[in-house]
């Protein structure tokens, strides 16, 4: 696959990424890190661009891990929900092949 050059903005610095990704994609990235950065910046008085970048990277990593964790706990409901269906229905279909003969 082709790797693409998208130039983007970052709390005011440019920088050249290069990716397989959809350029747009890689646009909206930049973007959305753009914003939690300023946001960052703007609710803070820390002003360096480094301190920023590592917390701001803090911020994204603890909302990914959240995410994780609360994807992990709803497919194990699932999994759980999953195996009581299909244990009922094969109780049902139990009782029903012996009603049938």
């Amino acid at each position: 696959m082709e790797r693409n050059s998208v130039r983007v903005n970052i709390l005011g610095s440019e920088y050249a990424l290069k990716s397989e990704a959809d350029p747009q994609y890689v646009i909206e990235l930049a973007s959305f890190v753009d914003q939690k950065m300023q946001k960052l910046q703007k609710g803070s008085s820390i002003h360096a661009p480094l301190k920023i970048a590592v917390l701001t990277a803090v911020n994204i990593s603890d909302e990914l891990f959240r995410l994780k964790r609360k994807y992990e706990k709803l497919v194990k409901e699932i999994e759980s929900a999953s195996e009581e269906i299909t244990e009922n229905l094969d109780n049902f279909l139990n009782q029903y092949s012996d009603l049938v003969k």
